[in-house]
């Protein structure tokens, strides 16, 4: 039983696209929730003109996309979800696989289910060597499409942290293993493949700072922060922090 999750702001021929990819495979067992910033009538026009009873769709303004996901986790009624931007694609065939998977789990089974993801053209696999105070990808492959998180981890945890404009999710990964939530590193099916055109990939300086300061949020020791830190700048070399 799986929800997919989509915070959309300014692209409905992104929604359109996850909407072909996904539709004809909606049912009580995998559903979609959108949460668009009603900042693009077309969205809304879109959003209002679909007749499925598997898709909730909302239109109202947002402060950033992990506000979105907070309110679209709201209206998740499924015991997981996947998050999924609007310019990412999907596979329905694995994602119906995932889906089928998750009903035959007992509710002792485990709180997030990570997969391999595409990201430009090859799969990525999580990297289990690295530690995840040092990168986030000892933990997942990618937070958006390659990550199943069971619904109710939130009541324990508390939402998406909006203080962070881009590495909310992270620091909820985090938080979660250090709270002792039980991880499931599948090596198949391949969900979908998941977009470098968002502010990840293009606000480098502020992903630093942001991923700085979560791992200190999270316990880990500054002096490995700041040299982690000091090695990333000469790696991106942002032209700016903010």
């Amino acid at each position: 039983m799986l929800t997919v999750l989509t915070a959309a702001h300014r692209n409905p021929e992104g929604l359109k696209s996850l909407y072909r990819e996904i539709g004809p495979g909606l049912s009580e067992t995998l559903q979609w929730v959108v949460q668009d910033s009603g900042a693009c009538p077309d969205s809304r026009a879109f959003g209002d003109g679909i007749d499925c009873p598997h898709v909730s769709f909302k239109s109202a303004p947002d402060d950033g996309i992990y506000d979105a996901l907070n309110r679209g986790l709201v209206r998740v009624r499924t015991p997981y979800y996947l998050v999924v931007g609007s310019d990412d694609t999907l596979a329905l065939g694995p994602l119906q696989t995932i889906a089928a998977s998750l009903r035959d789990l007992q509710t002792t089974g485990p709180d997030i289910l990570t997969y391999p993801v595409l990201i430009n053209g090859r799969i990525r696999q999580r990297q289990p060597w690295w530690p995840a105070q040092v990168n986030i990808l000892g933990l997942t492959a990618s937070h958006s499409v390659g990550t199943v998180i069971r619904r109710s981890l939130h009541d324990r945890l508390g939402p998406y942290d909006c203080r962070y404009r881009i590495l909310a999710d992270s620091l909820f990964l985090r938080r979660a293993q250090l709270a002792g939530a039980r991880f499931e590193h599948c090596h198949a099916p391949v969900p979908g493949a998941f977009s470098t055109g968002g502010i990840s990939h293009t606000r480098r300086g502020r992903l630093l700072v942001e991923n700085y300061s979560y791992n200190l949020e999270c316990g880990s020791a500054r002096w490995l922060q700041t040299v982690m830190m000091g090695i990333r700048m000469i790696a991106y070399r942002p032209r700016s922090l903010l």
